[in-house]
């Protein structure tokens, strides 16, 4: 036979009972003999030797000291008839491989921990939610703040990408008016100051035909924030990778500023990790443009002037920056910090800043949304 056509196969396939048994008999023994020699129960040797119950390596070890043969041969006999009887049922092996293919192209396993899709192993469920996210979809034209990724994090990025765009068909839509959306970054300072400020913001921006919703980034991709084209209207996204105001204030302001100034691509989607520094031009216009939103450099301008009263402490100083720039003081803080980079781990700047998850309408709550549909798939 060549090496070509693969191994030989018994023409039929004897479970190891069967040669158990022959050992017996050449012996003249019974079950109950070999239930005492092997120093274990009636049950256990008839539940082998019926197929019921495994050879395992302490089954063999006893099975070839007591027969004459090594644990090995026990092992093969038994592993041997396995592999064989599994091969006779093609729809398992087909699962198996349909799986494998399922786990190497797309990111099932992160999809699965954030319940994203239902946490089963049925290969048509499975296939559904990717029919479902599109995820075999080539992605929008991307340009990311954070650089070149390699290969396992495009994989979860260009997942991500068309997730947020399938939860982005979830809602409707005014027509985009660029004139209200100006009119509205230019009061920024006005919402952070308001009780309800965050759900009136986002309303208003509905208002300006600018959708916004939450979704939390999977691993490894380090997204603040996104901004992309949805049919006919810009769309923002945000993660709230960190539980904080002062980050939800400036990464809002980052990504109209992107919608003003560069949303005439109608394929352009923008993620921005805002720990990085970018060099790229137009992340840098969105910066300069934000912190204009935010009256960055008037804070700043009215800390340096706080910043030699040795008479008021640091809380003091931002209180006083907040109400004479009229900003809130969770982004003056952010600020503060910003600027003098040695204040980052101060408590009181840090207890300064309210966390963002409670504030944001559950309405927007993509995260939510997405569990509540594979719970329903599941049950």
């Amino acid at each position: 036979m060549s090496a070509g056509k693969g191994k030989l196969k018994p023409f039929i396939n004897i479970p190891v009972g069967e040669f158990i048994k022959d050992e017996l008999e050449f012996r003249g023994w019974n079950q109950e003999d070999l239930a005492n020699i092997m120093d274990t129960s009636l049950k256990t040797v008839n539940q082998i030797i019926k197929g019921k119950q495994g050879i395992t390596v302490q089954t063999a070890i006893k099975l070839g000291t007591i027969f004459g043969q090594s644990p090995e041969y026990w092992l093969n006999l038994y592993n041997t008839y396995c592999i064989i009887e599994s091969e006779k049922v093609p729809e398992e092996k087909s699962k198996t491989s349909e799986l494998r293919r399922l786990y190497e192209k797309y990111p099932i396993s992160e999809l699965k921990k954030k319940y994203w899709i239902p946490k089963t192993n049925d290969v048509t469920i499975l296939q559904n939610y990717i029919d479902k996210y599109q995820l075999d979809k080539e992605p929008l034209k991307i340009a990311t703040r954070t650089g070149n990724l390699e290969n396992s994090d495009q994989m979860l990025r260009n997942a991500w990408v068309n997730i947020a765009e399938y939860c982005a068909g979830l809602f409707e839509y005014k027509p985009y008016n660029k004139t209200k959306l100006l009119d509205l970054a230019y009061k920024l300072s006005d919402y952070t100051l308001k009780l309800n400020g965050i759900e009136e913001v986002i309303q208003d921006l509905n208002d300006c035909g600018v959708g916004f919703f939450t979704l939390t980034h999977l691993p490894k991709t380090y997204l603040d924030g996104a901004v992309f084209s949805y049919k006919n209207n810009p769309i923002i996204v945000y993660t709230h990778r960190y539980d904080r105001t002062d980050n939800f204030w400036f990464t809002l302001a980052h990504e109209i500023a992107h919608i003003l100034l560069h949303y005439n691509d109608s394929n352009l989607c923008i993620l921005d990790n805002l720990d990085i520094r970018s060099e790229d031009a137009i992340e840098m216009q969105a910066d300069d443009l934000a912190k204009e939103f935010l009256k960055n450099d008037e804070v700043i301008n009215c800390l340096d002037k706080l910043w030699y009263k040795n008479d008021l402490d640091i809380e003091t100083k931002v209180k006083m920056c907040s109400k004479e720039t009229g900003i809130c003081q969770s982004l003056v803080a952010g600020m503060f910090q910003f600027e003098f980079k040695s204040y980052y781990r101060n408590k009181t700047l840090n207890n300064m800043k309210k966390k963002i998850t409670d504030m944001l309408p559950e309405r927007y709550d993509l995260d939510r949304i997405l569990v509540n549909e594979a719970i329903v798939t599941s049950t």
